[in-house]
């Protein structure tokens, strides 16, 4: 199914333009996982951030841009 195809094209360009993980069935514009922290500093940093919600000290969403 082309939109099926085209869907999966934009998941695969979202994760590699902004470094996060898409969940399956995932569309444009929906929330996006955030990888774990490698650093001190950036759960500090995801604390601060509105637009990041967190659900552990590792597992964080954010929205997603539209492709």
């Amino acid at each position: 199914m082309i939109p099926e195809i085209l869907r999966l094209v934009g998941a695969l360009q979202t994760s590699d333009r902004d470094g996060v993980s898409c969940p399956a069935n995932w569309h444009p514009g929906e929330d996006v996982v955030l990888g774990a922290p490698r650093t001190q500093a950036e759960p500090e940093a995801r604390l601060t951030d509105d637009s990041v919600k967190l659900t552990d000290w590792y597992l964080a969403t954010k929205p997603g841009t539209p492709s």
